[in-house]
């Protein structure tokens, strides 16, 4: 694992500890890393979630969004497959 996916696991291991069941998940492509909180701002760009450890920003093109409070976003085709 390289020192820039073991920091996100961290990341992600820490923002899950403070949240909540209701909150909504974005999954990692790869599988590194589970981000848990509430989204707070979302466009086909980023996803801005707020986590234990303050707001984050991840790029639509690299997670996927899990739980009922998921927006819709216009994703490029090739996401989508």
């Amino acid at each position: 694992m390289t020192l820039g996916k073991t920091i996100l696991a961290g990341l992600a291991l820490f923002a899950a500890i403070g949240a909540e069941a209701a909150d909504t998940k974005l999954l990692a492509l790869d599988g590194s890393a589970v981000f848990v909180g509430e989204i707070v701002d979302a466009d086909e760009k980023a996803y801005v979630i707020e986590t234990g450890l303050g707001q984050m920003v991840l790029p639509t093109d690299t997670v996927i969004c899990q739980g009922a409070d998921c927006p819709e976003i216009d994703l490029p085709e090739m996401l989508l497959s």
